[in-house]
C-alpha cells in the first residue's frame, strides 16, 4: 500500500512542469533560443520565400514558418531557435526554426 502511494506520489509531482518549459509549438525551449519581434517580408531572391526582419535589424529566414504567418509587412513576436549547424541556397539571414509566433 505504501509502494502504490509512492508511485501515486512521484506521477503527480511529474506532472507539475518538473520539465524544460514547451512552447507554442511543443519544442522545449533551452538556453540559446532567441525573442524576436519584428515583420515578416517576403524576399524576392531565389525564387522567393517569407523571412522575419527583427526590430533590431537582425534577419531571420525560419525554416518552419506557419501558413498563416506568411504574409509580407505582418507584425510577429515569437521565439526561434538558431540553427548554426545549417546552410540554405537563401543566403539570407539566419536560419532558425520557429519555436512560438504570435
Amino acid at each position: 500500500m505504501i509502494r502504490i502511494a509512492i508511485v501515486i506520489a512521484a506521477l503527480a509531482l511529474a506532472g507539475c512542469g518538473g520539465g524544460a518549459p514547451l512552447n507554442q509549438l511543443g519544442a522545449p525551449a533551452r538556453e540559446g533560443d532567441v525573442q524576436f519581434a519584428g515583420v515578416v517580408r517576403y524576399i524576392n531572391i531565389e525564387g522567393g520565400f517569407y523571412g522575419i526582419v527583427d526590430d533590431s535589424g537582425a534577419d531571420y529566414d525560419p525554416r518552419n514558418l506557419p501558413a498563416g504567418f506568411q504574409q509580407d509587412a505582418r507584425r510577429v513576436h515569437g521565439v526561434a531557435r538558431v540553427r548554426n549547424d545549417m546552410m540554405s541556397f537563401h543566403m539570407w539571414g539566419t536560419i532558425v526554426d520557429i519555436l512560438s509566433i504570435e
